[in-house]
């Protein structure tokens, strides 16, 4: 049975997604042209395209693992975080102005929380 802080955890990590990803897979979808603040356009225009994917990929997996053991969902936490950083990397490079600070401080904010989650959570950093 799990513990009242596995529920809080579970519903925290889900609020992180829940608010950032979408938000920013949405953002993605509705403003094509984000991809103009690097030379090669096109590069970025795919990157973003793939990004939006990749997110989405990431909710599913994380939701995937929520009645799942703790070594799983610390796994997936990792791997998420990873997600994140690369998604942070393609955001600085090609997005510029508020959106890209938008999504560069939501996605680092993201990791920092998840990060936070690992260390309470999991056994190894």
């Amino acid at each position: 049975m799990p513990s009242r802080t596995t529920g809080l955890n579970r519903a925290k990590a889900t609020r992180f997604l829940s608010a950032g990803f979408i938000s920013i897979v949405l953002g993605l979808s509705l403003t094509p042209g984000t991809a103009q603040a690097q030379a090669g356009t096109a590069v970025c225009k795919r990157d973003l395209f793939v990004l939006e994917s990749t997110l989405s990929n990431a909710l599913r997996n994380l939701e995937a693992v929520a009645q799942a053991s703790d070594d799983a969902k610390c796994s997936a936490y990792r791997k998420h975080v990873d997600v994140m950083r690369e998604a942070s990397k393609t955001f600085t490079r090609c997005t510029t102005g508020r959106e890209r600070q938008e999504n560069v401080t939501q996605m680092d904010a993201s990791v920092a929380d998840f990060q936070a989650l690992i260390r309470s959570r999991c056994a190894k950093p």
